[in-house]
């Protein structure tokens, strides 16, 4: 990693001048969540924000997080060159059966191998915590800064 996070050294969502912010987050959570037909008000929510600054060539290698519902980064800086951000569908056997090879497109959940995302500032995404992902190397000049977030 040849950037700086405040990941594992500082929770902001415990900071004060933060808390607008993570009520924005966390509203979204909710509207991504219950827009899916979840009930919001069963999930033992348990904030964690931390800001990330990638340098030229630091990258994140694929992952998952754990211990939560919903991840998500919102962009801040995105200077020419920004790395994006990169989901694969967990699906573990589909490599197994061979009409997956034979898809005509993959631009459907079922079929794609991956997605990608292209950072602009300002940019929120959210996704479930246990949907794969990775952020390839940054080839900016200039750092490109963004707050992660775990509910």
């Amino acid at each position: 990693f040849n950037g700086e996070t405040t990941y594992g050294t500082r929770n902001l969502a415990m900071d004060p001048a933060y808390f607008s912010f993570m009520d924005f987050i966390k509203s979204q959570a909710v509207n991504f969540l219950e827009l899916q037909g979840y009930n919001t008000d069963a999930i033992n929510w348990r904030p964690y924000l931390f800001a990330n600054s990638f340098k030229t060539g630091s990258n994140h290698p694929r992952h998952v997080h754990t211990q939560c519902t919903i991840s998500g980064i919102y962009y801040l800086k995105t200077p020419p060159g920004s790395s994006a951000i990169k989901f694969y569908p967990n699906q573990p056997f589909r490599d197994f059966f061979d009409y997956m090879f034979a898809r005509r497109t993959d631009d459907n959940w079922y079929s794609m191998p991956s997605t990608t995302y292209h950072p602009h500032p300002g940019l929120l995404l959210l996704w479930p915590a246990w949907l794969y992902h990775e952020v390839p190397p940054n080839q900016s000049d200039e750092p490109r800064t963004s707050f992660v977030f775990n509910l």
